[in-house]
């Protein structure tokens, strides 16, 4: 199962990945110690041939030896500049 939270302040979304049971637990933690109301948010079935589906890639956190993971829509990438000169 999947469930996308949305952060208020910069509109990033993150997703969590896990069984139903894990997924509706940690909704619940997040609704009772964040700012973030998931009463609305519905866990949905995962599936990985979906590209919009969360990714590999987008993982931020893998929690419960990979039985849960944590995933970011919007990555920001940091290019470094290249110094040829050496």
């Amino acid at each position: 199962m999947q469930a996308p939270l949305q952060e208020p302040n910069d509109n990033t979304t993150y997703h969590i990945v896990a069984d139903n049971s894990s997924v509706v637990a940690i909704l619940s933690a997040v609704e009772s110690n964040c700012s973030l109301l998931t009463n609305s948010i519905t866990p949905m079935p995962f599936d990985p041939n979906n590209n919009s589906a969360p990714q590999p890639e987008q993982a931020v956190q893998y929690y419960r030896s990979s039985s849960i993971v944590l995933t970011r829509k919007q990555l920001v990438i940091l290019r470094m500049p290249i110094d040829d000169s050496k």
